[in-house]
């Protein structure tokens, strides 16, 4: 009946025969019936048998109907697919953000940083793996950022907004807008966090300017 409903079985089963006596192995193949409006997957298995002096004698084959399982396979992968899909965005994503990502553990340790790091601030994100996250923070801006941090982790909001200081490579001062958000106290799991700052330095500037002039005007 797979024959007949699947003509090019037969030139596969063929190849398996052979190969199962001729390598003496055993040989499965899983194949697909379209029949009465479904498919329907099996698995063959092809077993060689010998006879005491070592001579081929034959083979005997065993075919399992597999669908259920099949569905769950195709299924699985098709899952696998989207989630590979998803993170391939994902990864696009944060590599092209204009905001440097942070992921911190439950001691504000950085364990993840993006690409942004770099091109903002000059210098690879790889050296802060390990490193408190306020250590990027200028010493004039740590204590108040290190405070602010700890309370936002301890609130139930669990949520950080503000502007600080961080140095460039090079020396200079930048001016980022970091918006922090703590996650895990619901389900009592590690509790980390995922960290965003935009660097504002060129509007800070605007901002600065406008405002000593419109102090300058006034007196």
């Amino acid at each position: 009946e797979a024959y007949q409903l699947n003509p090019a079985l037969a030139g596969a089963f063929i190849e398996d025969f052979e190969q199962a006596l001729s390598y003496n192995e055993i040989c499965y193949r899983d194949f697909q019936i379209a029949g009465n409006g479904e498919i329907r997957w099996f698995s063959s298995k092809i077993t060689p048998i010998y006879f005491s002096d070592g001579r081929p004698k034959g083979f005997s084959q065993r075919i399992t109907d597999i669908s259920e399982q099949k569905k769950v396979d195709l299924a699985v992968s098709e899952k696998n697919e989207e989630l590979k899909a998803a993170h391939r965005e994902l990864k696009e994503i944060i590599e092209n953000s204009s905001e440097i990502i942070f992921k911190l553990d439950q001691d504000d340790r950085i364990i993840f940083v993006s690409p942004e790091f770099e091109r903002t601030l000059g210098f690879p994100g790889s050296q802060m793996a390990g490193e408190k996250i306020e250590a990027i923070i200028h010493p004039q801006d740590r204590e108040r950022f290190t405070a602010e941090l700890h309370e936002a982790r301890i609130t139930e909001a669990g949520y950080l907004n503000n502007i600080y200081r961080s140095a460039h490579s090079q020396g200079k001062d930048r001016w980022f807008s970091v918006t922090a958000k703590f996650l895990g106290r619901r389900y009592n799991e590690v509790f980390t966090g995922l960290e965003f700052a935009k660097d504002i330095s060129e509007l800070k500037q605007t901002m600065d300017t406008n405002i000593n002039n419109v102090i300058r005007k006034k007196k």
